[in-house]
C-alpha cells in the first residue's frame, strides 16, 4: 500500500525481536516516544545525547514522537497562568515540571529530540499541537479553542525558531510532522481548517513542516447517544454544521459514520499533499461522554476529585484515557469497518504521494498480534 511503521511504547517487545516484527510485516522502522529513552525533565546533551540515539537505533527507530507537556497554551503565552498554577498546586510545582518558568528547557528539549533525529537520519519527527490539562479530567479547558489555536502556531514557530538557529533545518533534514489534537478530552489543532491556518502562519522556510493525522484522535468524541445512533457526544456549541450532517446521514451505521467523518477531515481541498503520515488505530465505541471540554463527566468527576494524592489522580485519569478514550485498538476491533478503512487508507496516499502509514498500538499487550490483526483488517 505505502511506507508503513509501528510505534510503540518502550518494553512492549524485546529488542532482539524487533528485526523479526519488521521483516514479518515489512515495515520500514519504528516510530520511538522520546520521553521513553530519556524523561522530559533532563535535556539531550552529551553522554544524554549519545545514550538517547544510540538505544533508539537499538530499536530501530526511523522516527521520534515528541515529548508531551500539559498546557502549552497556558505554560508558554502565559495566558492564565494564575489558573495553571492552581492546576498545579504553586509556582515551584510549574517550575518543576516544565524545567523553568520561561519555557526554554521546554523548547530546547523538543529541538534536542529534532537534533537526534537529524543525526539519525530519521525520516520524520512528531510534533504535537495539542493542548491538555495536566491529570487527565480534573480541570475544564476555560481558554477558547480558537486561543488555543492561535497560541499552538506560536508555539510552533518557537520551536522553528529555534532548530533553525541550531542549524538543524534544511532542504533533507527530517519532516515535521504535526499531529492532531483530539475531541472532547484536548483542543489545538483539530480540523482540516485548523491545520490549513496552521501551515498558513507558519514559519517554514525550508517546507518541513507536514499533517499528521491521528485517526485514535479523530475518533475520540465518537459513540452512541440515548437513542442508540451514532453521534458526537460533544456539548453543542462544539459539533458544526458539517458534523449534525454527518449524524443525520449516517447515525443508524455506527462504522459507516466514523469513517465518513475520518474523509471528512482527511480529504479538504487544502491539504491535498501536504499530509505525510496517519497515525493508525481504532478506538472503542462509547456510549457516555466522558469528558467535557477537557473535564471528566459526572461520577468520573466525582471519583477523581476524592482522590487526594496527585498520582492517584493521575493514575485514575489517565486509566479513563487509555481504557475509554484513547484506546488503540486495532483497526476492525473498535468503530471501524477495516475494509472501508483501507479504501479510505488508499485514497490517502492517492492525494499525499510518499505518505506513510504508522501503525499506533500503543496500549497493546501483545503487538504481534494486534499488528497481525491491523494488517490483515485494512488489506
Amino acid at each position: 500500500m505505502c511506507g508503513q511503521y509501528v510505534a510503540f511504547k518502550r518494553g512492549m517487545i524485546a529488542e532482539d525481536r524487533i528485526s523479526e516484527l519488521l521483516k514479518k510485516f515489512s515495515l520500514e522502522g519504528t516510530e520511538i516516544y522520546a520521553d521513553d529513552i530519556i524523561s522530559r525533565d533532563e535535556r539531550l546533551t552529551g553522554e544524554n545525547m549519545d545514550r538517547f540515539i544510540s538505544e533508539c537505533e537499538a530499536l530501530k527507530a526511523k522516527r521520534i514522537h515528541c515529548a508531551y507537556w500539559a498546557n502549552p497554551t497556558s505554560f508558554l503565552l502565559k495566558e492564565k497562568f494564575k489558573e495553571l498554577i492552581g492546576h498545579f498546586g504553586s509556582l515551584e510545582a510549574v517550575k518543576e515540571y516544565y524545567g523553568d518558568l520561561s519555557g526554554t528547557h521546554y523548547i530546547e528539549r523538543l529541538a534536542d529530540e529534532y537534533e537526534a533525529c537529524c543525526r539519525m537520519k530519521c525520516s520524520a519527527y512528531t510534533f504535537h499541537l495539542i493542548d491538555y490539562a495536566p491529570v487527565d479530567g480534573l480541570w475544564e479547558f476555560t481558554i477558547p479553542r480558537e486561543e488555543i489555536c492561535t497560541a499552538m502556531i506560536s508555539f510552533l514557530n518557537q520551536f522553528m525558531v529555534c532548530i533553525y538557529e541550531r542549524g538543524l533545518l534544511s532542504g533533507s533534514s527530517p519532516l515535521i510532522e504535526l499531529e492532531n489534537a483530539g475531541w472532547g478530552l484536548e483542543y489545538g489543532t483539530q480540523t482540516a481548517s485548523d491545520y490549513a491556518r496552521v501551515l498558513d502562519e507558519a514559519w517554514d522556510p525550508f517546507g518541513r513542516l507536514r499533517v499528521s493525522w491521528d485517526i485514535n484522535h479523530l475518533l475520540h468524541a465518537v459513540g452512541y447517544d440515548s437513542g442508540g445512533k451514532a453521534a458526537f457526544l460533544l456539548p453543542d456549541d462544539e459539533i458544526t454544521p458539517d458534523m449534525r450532517k454527518l449524524e443525520e446521514l449516517y447515525g443508524e451505521n455506527g462504522a459507516k459514520f466514523a469513517a465518513e467523518w475520518i474523509r471528512h477531515n482527511l480529504f479538504g481541498s487544502r491539504l491535498k499533499g501536504k499530509a505525510a503520515s496517519i497515525q493508525l488505530a481504532d478506538c472503542v465505541m462509547k456510549s457516555e461522554e466522558y469528558f467535557r471540554r477537557g473535564k471528566l463527566t459526572g461520577k468520573y468527576y466525582e471519583e477523581i476529585s476524592a482522590l487526594r494524592d496527585w498520582n492517584d489522580r493521575e493514575e485514575y485519569g489517565v486509566s479513563i484515557v487509555l481504557g475509554h478514550y484513547d484506546s488503540h485498538v486495532p483497526v476492525g476491533y473498535g468503530i471501524l469497518n477495516g475494509e472501508e478503512m483501507g479504501e479510505v487508507l488508499r485514497e490517502f496516499v492517492q492525494q499525499n504521494p510518499g505518505a506513510v502509514i504508522v501503525h499506533e498500538l500503543k496500549n497493546s499487550s501483545d503487538i504481534l498480534a494486534d499488528l497481525k490483526k491491523q494488517t490483515d483488517s485494512i488489506k
